[in-house]
């Protein structure tokens, strides 16, 4: 009788978490195919030039999107699984604050930047920034904190899919300039961070109030989680970068595969907001046991990504409009580095944060991050997109070894147990 209890607990528990799961990734997969169908339809209105400083825009704002975020990805979900409605209302206050301040900054430094660049479009590179920098201020961490997806897709996501297929249909069938689409991309994103920050403050609205920290304070809390990803998010950036520079009758093609990549690694978001949760609510006898599977999952999935080959070549060749074809190789490393992209993922959120390592995982980031852009230089020169690609996986498979080395010793016997699972935060 024990037993059948049990049993059926256990299908109830999973049955919950497959729910959350598939909430989680029903929202990812719209973002992902609005924004697979706008590209397209952006490359066929306008070309591969223009399109090119679209894709060097996104890059920057990409690594601008992560200063703006300043480091809630990482420590936001587990201080508001942890705190009481009133804790999570300040926590969501405090985030909301320190995002709007950078993320004013970050704008500015990033359209001075886009007018630095030799040769690009400035005008619609700095526009492209404006989406992606502006959903940096999302309330993704609190939903997940709190263990409700349904909310985040109902509030913040379907607006920023109804925003991006609305600039989509204005592209093929309005002829709308790319600056226009691009508005009202921007458009359903801003709509969705107001409903979603109304819905959060509403919700909460009843609580004790908390006092919040300054400024200063919040910005040193999580100085650590933020070099980490920063790292990350600078050096998926560079390559396109380094070929604006080097190479810039390349740049339009990588584009192209620059996107794919960035699309099926957020994909995989809804796996690792479940991980980044289960793995620091484990016990301390549970925490070693746990990491060590995580780990072993990154290793697998950096074999298992070349299985997916045939796959990114045809998504490649789809998305290039007729105007890119990819090359077999390109599309071996291309789903090489989605691959090593994902592992890493795994080893720095669901393992090396947990475990209280997120200052080592920001060192071994950076010196990987120096190496591979050197490559990446080094490679690109002679031979392009294929190059660059090659760069890139080389500084990934480096920074992941020994990332995954790290944690293998951290855990190793019963040190593991040492770590407090709540050390999200250095």
């Amino acid at each position: 009788m024990r037993i059948r209890r049990t049993a059926k607990a256990n299908l109830r528990r999973t049955m919950r978490v497959l729910s959350k799961l598939a909430q989680y990734a029903t929202g990812t997969v719209l973002l992902a195919v609005a924004s697979l169908l706008f590209i397209p339809a952006l490359i066929g209105a306008v070309g591969l030039t223009t399109w090119g400083a679209v894709a060097v825009g996104q890059a920057i704002a990409g690594i601008g999107a992560i200063v703006v975020g300043y480091g809630w990805g990482v420590s936001g979900p587990a201080a508001v699984a942890r705190a009481s409605a009133g804790e999570a209302r300040r926590e969501y206050i405090d985030s909301l604050r320190t995002r709007s301040v950078l993320l004013i900054l970050v704008a500015l430094a990033a359209t001075a930047l886009t007018f630095l660049i030799p040769g690009l479009d400035a005008p619609v590179a700095s526009v492209a920034t404006l989406p992606t920098l502006a959903a940096a201020l999302t309330a993704n961490f609190f939903y997940v904190g709190r263990s409700q997806p349904g909310q985040l897709l109902l509030f913040e996501t379907l607006p920023r899919v109804a925003g991006t297929l609305l600039a989509t249909a204005a592209l093929r069938f309005w002829g709308v300039d790319v600056i226009a689409a691009l508005l009202l991309q921007l458009a359903g994103v801003v709509v969705g961070i107001a409903l979603s920050s109304s819905y959060v403050l509403l919700a909460t609205i009843g609580a004790p109030r908390q006092p919040i920290a300054t400024l200063r304070v919040s910005l040193l809390e999580r100085r650590h989680g933020l070099a980490a990803v920063l790292w990350i998010a600078c050096y998926s950036s560079a390559p396109i970068l380094i070929l604006t520079a080097l190479s810039p009758s390349s740049v339009g093609a990588f584009g192209v595969i620059d996107k794919l990549i960035k699309q099926i690694t957020a994909a995989s978001s809804p796996f690792m907001a479940v991980l980044q949760g289960w793995v620091p609510r484990a016990a301390r006898s549970s925490l070693t046991r746990r990491t060590s599977i995580v780990s072993l999952l990154a290793v697998g999935v950096s074999f298992v990504s070349l299985a997916l080959t045939p796959a990114v070549f045809l998504m490649l060749q789809w998305m290039g409009g007729g105007e890119y074809v990819p090359s077999v190789a390109e599309a071996l490393f291309a789903a090489l580095c989605v691959g090593l992209f994902l592992s890493q993922g795994l080893l720095v959120y669901a393992a090396m944060a947990p475990l209280g390592l997120l200052k080592a995982a920001a060192r071994v980031s950076g010196a990987g991050s120096i190496v591979g852009v050197i490559l990446v230089a080094v490679c690109s020169a002679s031979m392009g997109v294929l190059g660059a690609l090659v760069g890139l996986a080389a500084g990934l498979l480096i920074q992941t070894v020994v990332q995954f080395v790290i944690v293998l010793n951290a855990t190793r016997g019963s040190r593991g147990s040492r770590y407090r699972s709540a050390a999200v935060v250095d």
